[in-house]
């Protein structure tokens, strides 16, 4: 980092040049992945980074704890299979997918690119999908349901609860997946949602958005996590480049993030050291480059 300091120092006033000048670093991790380019970045962007949070102390520690419960459950990209196409809409998750008998997705708009994927690969499997935005333009396959509600934390109107969708599209006999993108109405949605109904997932599929700082330093956004992980090894994290990011101690941080979580009954054995993030199996979200994470792993304050 010493002999890069003084080409930080010159554009550390400067916003644009600041991200310009990271964006260009942390590409190293994409193209390079190598512990030397990514000790490298973390380095430059905790230079330009540092102590640049516009909140208070009591809001940092909570940003910095919150952000810890993001570290992953690693496991080597060989148990894991990308569903979906090679760009928004495509999920990384854990690849023991052939007993799977209902996929849950909530928020498909017209695109269901990952539903088709999984059916190709599974056929046996039913889809249950849910969006109150939309009337589909098309016929959808056979084992494809359509619901025209929404999730809430309460069933009111054109919304159900994820209890309801439970009670009324799942069995004890059932192997199922939950997929949601609800543009971030996810916080609101689950507040109320009890581990226990979480725990009926295999693999829980889900993009959290709006990630600033104030959304960091949340109670909300703590418990979301805290609920997600009670039942659930978080293996898989992947940034929306469509969003931008922050610089928050070194890393990027982006405002929309994919996570892929999986039940803990499931036995998968952690192997350290072996996600940088993205993975190979990652692909930008829109055009541009991907957003580099490294190893993504925040210690609390």
């Amino acid at each position: 980092m010493s002999r890069l300091e003084p080409l930080a120092k010159l554009v550390i006033k400067s916003p644009y040049l600041t991200r310009k000048l990271f964006d260009f670093y942390t590409q190293l991790i994409v193209h390079a992945p190598s512990s030397h380019a990514i000790k490298q970045s973390r380095s430059m962007a905790n230079f330009l980074g540092k102590d640049r949070l516009g909140v208070g102390e009591q809001s940092r520690e909570e940003i910095f704890n919150n952000l810890a419960l993001l570290r992953c459950f690693e496991i080597p990209d060989s148990e894991l299979v990308r569903i979906g196409p090679s760009h928004d809409g495509g999920y990384v998750i854990y690849k023991n997918i052939s007993h799977i008998t209902k996929v849950i997705s909530i928020g498909v708009a017209e695109d269901t690119s990952f539903e088709e994927d999984f059916c190709s690969r599974n056929p046996i499997a039913e889809f249950f999908l849910f969006d109150h935005t939309i009337t589909p333009k098309r016929i959808l396959p056979a084992n494809f349901y359509f619901y025209s509600l929404g999730l809430n934390k309460e069933v009111k109107s054109q919304f159900v609860n994820l209890d309801y969708i439970v009670d009324s599209h799942l069995t004890s006999s059932d192997k199922s997946i939950l997929k949601i993108d609800i543009e971030g109405s996810e916080y609101e949605a689950l507040r109320e949602t009890k581990v226990e109904i979480l725990d009926n997932f295999e693999q829980i599929l889900i993009e959290i958005h709006e990630i600033n700082e104030e959304k960091l330093s949340s109670v909300m956004f703590k418990q979301l996590l805290l609920k997600f992980r009670d039942r659930f090894n978080l293996v898989h994290i992947h940034g929306n480049n469509n969003d931008g990011y922050s610089l928050i101690r070194g890393a990027c941080v982006p405002q929309t993030l994919e996570l892929t979580f999986v039940n803990k009954k499931i036995d998968i054995s952690e192997v350290v050291g072996s996600a940088i993030f993205p993975r190979g199996l990652d692909f930008p979200n829109t055009t541009g480059d991907d957003l580099a994470l490294g190893a993504f792993r925040f210690q609390t304050y």
